[in-house]
């Protein structure tokens, strides 16, 4: 998968858990961010052959300097 904003980019890969009741959080990497709103993408890299996720949540982190 992708995660994008307008001025970054960062993969994932979709790892299974065994079943659709069981999360797993996937540490993707670092997105820069402009100052106000973003819009931040998440799609499959490439063509899509059957589910990609089921995506209970996105959670972003300060990264400290």
């Amino acid at each position: 998968f992708v995660v994008e904003t307008e001025n970054s980019r960062t993969r994932g890969r979709v790892v299974s858990t065994g079943d659709y009741t069981q999360f797993r959080e996937i540490a993707s990497g670092t997105l820069t961010l402009r100052a106000g709103s973003n819009r931040i993408l998440l799609r499959p890299e490439g063509p899509l052959i059957g589910e990609l996720a089921d995506i209970r949540g996105l959670r972003l982190e300060p990264v400290k300097p």
